[in-house]
């Protein structure tokens, strides 16, 4: 015959054991997408945001939108042209090589440079491009002015649309004439926006008549 404590404590060790064990979080394929998302593009995405237009997708779908249109990479190139007599002059009789700083001779006059920048999808299709066309001159042994001469931006990658020029500036600044401007791009699938970047585009203008560019988003 059970006793009332033994008994008791059956039916308690019962009722433990049959309790449900915890279930870990189920990762879905859209986490998986998401997941990967994040590690091709280089700039942030909005993770739910993705997970909710991943949803309305097949995997194919999705993978083509990682593939094709989140931002992986980007590219500068640079243009410069003498931009008054003096400068045209300077680079014909010392033979300025204009896309080298290190070797050039000191040049006087003034000068514009295009800085053209892309943003580029893993699968190397171009997304957005966007320009700075900064002047400065130099007495021709240091820059004395800068200015902004041109910008703009624009994309026909179908979901990205052109959203226009955010802030910029110029100056003198380390011996430098620089112009920066900050753009803005943004990425919309199935209604939502999935990735908004900001990208700039800077010119350095030095002394000697070259010029380099980059993303840097200030004239410091």
């Amino acid at each position: 015959m059970w006793s009332t404590v033994g008994l008791s404590t059956l039916v308690a060790a019962t009722i433990i054991s049959s309790a449900p064990a915890a279930m870990a979080e189920e990762v879905t394929p859209v986490d998986d997408l998401v997941a990967q998302a994040v590690e091709v593009s280089s700039l942030p995405v909005d993770e739910a945001g993705l997970a909710a237009v991943f949803a309305t997708m097949s995997e194919a779908q999705a993978q083509q939108l990682i593939d094709t249109q989140l931002v992986a990479d980007s590219a500068t190139s640079v243009v410069i042209t003498p931009a008054d007599a003096t400068a045209r002059a300077t680079a014909r009789t010392s033979g300025v090589p204009t896309l080298n700083a290190t070797s050039a001779a000191r040049a006087s006059g003034c000068w514009t440079s295009k800085i053209n920048r892309s943003a580029k999808a893993a699968a190397g299709n171009t997304l957005y491009t966007y320009f700075t066309t900064g002047g400065w001159c130099s007495n021709g042994s240091s820059v004395t002015s800068a200015r902004l001469v041109e910008r703009g931006g624009e994309t026909s990658t179908p979901g990205w649309r052109y959203a226009g020029v955010r802030t910029g500036g110029s100056g003198v600044f380390g011996g430098q004439g620089r112009v920066y401007t900050q753009f803005q791009f943004i990425l919309g699938a199935a209604g939502i926006d999935v990735q908004s970047p900001t990208p700039c585009a800077r010119m350095r203008g030095n002394a000697n008549g070259s010029a380099t560019g980059d993303g840097v988003c200030s004239v410091s």
